[in-house]
């Protein structure tokens, strides 16, 4: 898993990706395993200067997210229960980015 999401970061990485949402609706639940995924994901999305936003997040996956350390890393803004909200915040969150000349 962790090679996978290497290789899809280094892709990305060369898109200039600025915001990813990690659409979470089909995740029912979140054990110890899953969030070591979810946080090597931020981490290297991070390190690449992605934003992160979940969404479709629902009470008992926020639940554990509020336990970790990772839910004040992505920021609880950043944590939406739908795409709907998931997109204005990254929208939002591209509109604060100064804009670059190319």
């Amino acid at each position: 898993m962790a090679n996978k999401i290497d290789e899809l970061m280094n892709i990305v990485a060369e898109h200039k990706a600025k915001v990813r949402i990690i659409r979470m609706r089909k995740v029912p639940f979140m054990d110890t395993t899953g969030l070591h995924n979810l946080e090597s994901l931020y981490r290297l999305s991070h390190d690449h200067g992605i934003h992160v936003v979940l969404s479709g997040v629902n009470r008992d996956v926020r639940k554990v997210l509020r336990n970790s350390p990772l839910y004040n890393q992505i920021g609880k803004k950043n944590v939406c229960a739908n795409i709907s909200v998931a997109l204005k915040v990254a929208n939002e969150y591209l509109d604060s980015l100064p804009e670059q000349i190319d």
